[in-house]
């Protein structure tokens, strides 16, 4: 039997994220990095750098519509838009599409949290991967999250050169200033299959349910405060022990902000730091206005 090709997931989980001083109406992913450039869409640009095939956005579903808009439901390759010796653009770049994924109903307020919406959409794009064909399953993940603001050009590399396979043969977490994910904060990392597999398990063993068996044998239920703390688990809570001794490639980010509070949101935009938004993502909403006029007429 031959040896099935490697595929990459990309997962940008949204539900679960603890809105602590927004008080805007939209998803505080939403919130603008520049001119017409959302902080989701810098977390999807992301995946399609390191090399993903598919991007799930894990959200609630309330908010779906909105980002959808704004995102749409693929972008395009930016290693594979600047190629020569192609004809047309239709069949110049590939397509990396996007799947919105909203949290199961069972685990709303129980264990929507940050690090859940990784797990849950990580087993669920397998899931959906296997059930097509054995040779699309999902070797490994690339998380990235809006919250977490640097360079995703700066990961070119994992793709040019002679470490174009350096994603699927190594655990790669970035760090900042000797934070990670490890320790709770939003920079990108992967996962392997087995690996969430594993955090799936953990995740339901440290969590406390609502029943549970009493010294005489009997079911007794805890009170709402007590039960489900699984909503409440940390990023370093579930992957601080992810990695196994030195198993894992850390990669240094030079500059990095976390803008899950408006405060990090303010530094940001009054920081040097400046992203503009890349080809990958202007060429796809110019083509759809495009394709908008056309129909009008």
């Amino acid at each position: 039997m031959p040896s099935k090709e490697k595929h990459i997931a990309g997962i940008v989980p949204i539900a679960g994220q603890r809105r602590a001083d927004y008080v805007f109406p939209w998803h505080d992913c939403l919130m603008p990095l520049n001119k017409d450039y959302y902080a989701i869409e810098r977390a999807v640009y992301e995946c399609a750098v390191v090399g993903c095939d598919a991007v799930w956005i894990v959200s609630d579903l309330e908010f779906q519509p909105l980002v959808k808009e704004i995102v749409g439901s693929w972008l395009l390759d930016p290693l594979q838009m600047n190629k020569k010796n192609r004809q047309k653009e239709s069949f110049e770049h590939r397509r990396i599409p996007i799947y919105y994924l909203p949290i199961h109903p069972k685990d709303r307020e129980r264990r929507d949290c940050l690090a859940w919406s990784i797990l849950y959409g990580a087993n669920v794009a397998n899931m959906f991967a296997r059930r097509i064909s054995y040779r699309i399953q999902t070797d490994k993940f690339w998380v990235a999250f809006p919250h977490g603001v640097y360079e995703p050009d700066d990961l070119r590399f994992f793709r040019e050169g002679e470490k174009h396979n350096f994603l699927q043969n190594k655990n790669i977490v970035l760090t900042h200033q000797g934070n990670s994910v490890i320790n709770g904060t939003q920079l990108g990392f992967s996962l392997t299959k087995e690996q969430v597999e594993e955090r799936t398990k953990n995740f339901r063993k440290m969590e406390i349910g609502h029943q549970f068996v009493d010294e005489e044998g009997k079911r007794r239920k805890r009170s709402a405060s007590e039960s489900f703390t699984g909503r409440f688990f940390s990023l370093d809570k579930v992957f601080e022990n992810v990695y196994d001794g030195d198993n894992f490639h850390k990669i240094e980010v030079d500059e990095y902000h976390q803008i899950d509070k408006f405060q990090g949101y303010r530094e940001l935009m009054g920081s040097n730091f400046n992203l503009k938004k890349p080809e990958a993502i202007t060429r796809f909403q110019r083509r759809k206005r495009e394709w908008r006029k056309m129909f009008q007429q």
